[in-house]
């Protein structure tokens, strides 16, 4: 029973002939490079890898829903996928870039302890029972993205002890709101298009920044 079982389920990498999948793993390469880049120093060029990794995930839900072929254990596959890669870019990537901006000294600890952890509890959640069809309940994954790379665009203004802080703060604050039980509308259409067309200028203007340092 068990052998039959388990030879009639799908390899686990078929699971990547599938264009949304490979969206999703995309942006999971711009977490990991986000990672890499702050762990080298280059703050501002992390942030922007971090703001791909939202438009990927922008992107693969429109991708997921014009392939209406896909099966059921696809679509719940994806699901999954996209909820764990979300845990590692908007939550495990954020908290590197916190720790980088705070020269990895331990008292940002407990920050990346709460930016990896509101996200994680907050996917958790919806795992077990699920989204809404036309809201969020508390903030997306993607503003904790949109929150660190918009305080990293202003770090030139700001001192490094000044920029670490600032950052610590904005990310204890995005985090706090991604378990808050307040409505926020998806984004759709034309939203969805000016969210991409945002997280694209964004990363363009931190590119900038960063070969201006």
């Amino acid at each position: 029973m068990t052998s039959s079982t388990t030879t009639s389920r799908p390899s686990m990498l078929s699971f990547l002939r599938d264009g949304a999948n490979l969206c999703t793993f995309a942006g999971l390469a711009c977490g990991m490079l986000m990672m890499y880049l702050a762990f080298s120093g280059q703050l501002a060029l992390a942030a922007a890898a971090g703001l791909w990794s939202g438009v990927f995930d922008s992107l693969d839900g429109v991708i997921a829903r014009r392939s209406p072929r896909r099966s059921e254990a696809l679509r719940e596959f994806g699901g999954q996928l996209d909820s764990l890669v979300d845990a590692v870019c908007g939550g495990v990537a954020v908290a590197v870039l916190v720790l980088a901006a705070g020269d990895f000294h331990p008292a940002f600890l407990p920050v990346a302890l709460v930016t990896i952890g509101a996200p994680v509890l907050r996917l958790a959640y919806f795992n077990v029972y699920g989204m809404q069809a036309d809201y969020f309940i508390g903030a997306p994954i993607i503003y904790n993205l949109l929150v660190a790379a918009t305080v990293t665009l202003f770090s030139p203004l700001l001192s490094d002890q000044g920029f670490a802080v600032t950052l610590a703060i904005a990310a204890i604050l995005v985090a706090t709101a991604n378990v808050l039980p307040f409505r926020v509308p998806k984004f759709k259409g034309a939203g969805l298009r000016a969210l991409v067309f945002v997280l694209v200028i964004l990363s363009t203007v931190l590119i900038g920044i960063s070969l201006n340092e």
